[in-house]
């Protein structure tokens, strides 16, 4: 949402353009304060116009460099506001539009973005307030008497939010099943132009209306008109669902199919075809699709209504292992512990599945629990005895049995040379045991081997983040920056503190102290009792205040 809009207003609905204000502050300040003005100025539309282009992490540091150079400006709070939105990061948005919101208590940009965030967290009760006071504030202004006279982008921009609290309100109410109340709302929507989502989204949630009441025609016919406005696979999925339920199957398949075929997001697609290709009888093809779609996202297909389809069959129910793999990739080990139990009944000899399994207990369990299955497995000699020694000694790790954990990782070596998780651990036993030297070069000889991109902190992770405190250790500060640049860069969602304690400590005895600041407080933002980066943060300051402190006057003796 908010893909096209307007950040400001003003009281007088004087439609003043940003350059228009840029010559205003150029007539009442100095140079150097309307070189400082435009710069941040720049910075805002720069940030608008990407975000526009859905480039929500770029916008996002221009408003962020817009704001440091004009603290509190409310239109920059505002962009920041909605970048950090569109990015998921709502507690950080809230933040940011309350705010906004505490500035102009009589605006409206402040409970919009509020509005959505609770929407977004499933606080109904909270968005709907929020929802109503955005109506409130247009009907207000279009009751007017002088209404007559608002300028066109005044009008449309009053307009658009009431069309924006409507959609929000509708959905609210659809959500909560009242219907009439969702149909009423959504036809307000659509009653007013909308320069903030467009008509599309409006019009597929009226389609979603339709198709809740199993008015697959109707909800056909808004799904359609949403799509001739903007393609959008979620919404092309839809539109092909209700041909599937008014009985044209082929006509299903082959919309699943080309949006399988040609869309970014295969998953709505693939998901289709499972169904359309097994009721048309091709049960071999529906099996392989549900394969493609797991490995993708078993999230996805993770549902009751496939789960009824793949529960039919012994040869479908070995999906479960599939599913197992796709959560344990991801580190969600508590769903691929759940699907191992469904799976490993049919396939009791299955080692990797078994191997899996011991895995889980370790990150479940803890590593007691782990050591025992590792042990046990051990025993059985059915499984890869280096894979087996290497899970043995995570645990004694985790134990803190370094010595033992130790042996385990060389016995995994010594069996199988090619296993580089053992040879990994090796350093993170040197590590633990303050052997930072050692640790260092155990690290930097696996170092080109590691994989380029996580799905979470693994060990590959631990491997490089122990080598860049091995590295502050040791005072070699640059070489921990860049380890912990290569951190950062494994991961495409910055949500571990860890990364971002690392660069701030290598900032900081790189004598980059607000760069290092920087990196503490996103530390904290992420978990906001992290100790470490709260002893950054007081280290930093403490550093400050020590530079500008004046010196003492030193005369001839």
């Amino acid at each position: 949402m908010n893909k096209k809009f307007r950040f400001w207003e003003t009281e007088k609905r004087v439609s003043l353009g940003i350059a228009g204000v840029i010559v205003v502050i150029g007539l009442l300040s100095g140079c150097a304060t309307v070189s400082r003005q435009y710069n941040a100025w720049s910075e805002y539309r720069t940030g608008v116009n990407l975000f526009k282009t859905e480039k929500y992490g770029e916008a996002h540091e221009h408003a962020k460099a817009a704001l440091a150079l004009k603290p509190e400006q409310p239109e920059f709070l505002t962009l920041l506001g909605w970048t950090s939105f569109r990015q998921s990061r709502f507690d950080e948005a809230r933040r940011l539009f309350t705010r906004v919101h505490e500035k102009d208590k009589d605006g409206v940009a402040g409970p919009q973005g509020l509005a959505w965030v609770d929407y977004a967290k499933g606080k109904y009760d909270a968005a709907g307030k929020w929802f109503v006071k955005q109506q409130e504030w247009a009907k207000d202004h279009m009751g007017k008497t002088d209404w007559i006279y608002y300028g066109p982008g005044d009008t449309q921009y009053v307009h658009s939010i009431r069309s924006d609290a409507a959609y929000g309100l509708g959905l609210i109410a659809l959500a909560r099943g009242k219907t009439k109340d969702a149909e009423a709302f959504l036809q307000e929507a659509l009653a007013y132009p909308n320069d903030f989502t467009g008509h599309g989204p409006i019009l597929t949630a009226f389609g979603d209306f339709y198709f809740k009441a199993k008015n697959y025609e109707k909800a056909r016919v808004h799904y359609e008109k949403a799509l001739a406005l903007k393609e959008d696979a979620l919404t092309a999925a839809k539109r092909a669902w209700c041909l599937y339920h008014q009985g044209d199957k082929s006509g299903a398949d082959q919309a699943f199919l080309r949006l399988a075929s040609s869309s970014s997001d295969r998953r709505p697609g693939l998901y289709g075809l499972v169904f359309t290709r097994h009721v048309l009888g091709k049960v071999g093809e529906a099996k392989e699709r549900l394969k493609e779609l797991i490995r993708i996202d078993p999230y996805f297909a993770d549902t009751t209504d496939l789960y009824n389809l793949i529960v039919k069959t012994r040869d479908w129910r070995l999906l479960w292992k599939d599913f197992a793999e796709g959560y344990f990739e991801k580190g969600d080990f508590a769903r691929a512990d759940f699907k191992l139990k469904g799976y490993l009944p049919l396939s009791k000899q299955d080692c990797e599945a078994r191997l899996m399994s011991a895995w889980c207990a370790l990150h479940l369990h803890g590593a007691k629990a782990g050591l025992a299955e590792f042990a046990s497995l051990s025993d059985q000699r059915n499984c890869p005895s280096d894979q087996v020694a290497t899970g043995r000694g995570a645990a004694l790790l985790y134990l803190n049995r370094l010595d033992e954990a130790e042996k385990q990782f060389e016995k995994a070596r010594r069996e199988n040379p090619e296993n580089l998780r053992a040879a990994v651990a090796l350093g993170a036993v040197a590590f633990m045991k303050e052997r930072h030297k050692e640790a260092i070069e155990l690290y930097k000889s696996n170092l080109s081997l590691l994989p380029k991109e996580e799905n979470y902190f693994s060990w590959p992770s631990h491997a490089l983040n122990n080598l860049g405190w091995s590295y502050i250790k040791t005072e070699q500060y640059q070489e921990a920056l860049q380890t912990f640049r290569k951190l950062q860069a494994l991961h495409r969602n910055p949500v571990y503190p860890a990364i971002f304690d690392g660069l701030g400590w290598s900032l900081y005895h790189l004598n980059r102290p607000q760069e290092a600041k920087e990196a503490f407080e996103e530390a904290i933002r992420l978990s906001p009792k992290y100790a470490s980066s709260l002893s950054g943060l007081s280290s930093v300051e403490g550093l400050k205040k020590k530079r500008s402190a004046p010196r003492s006057a030193i005369g001839p003796s």
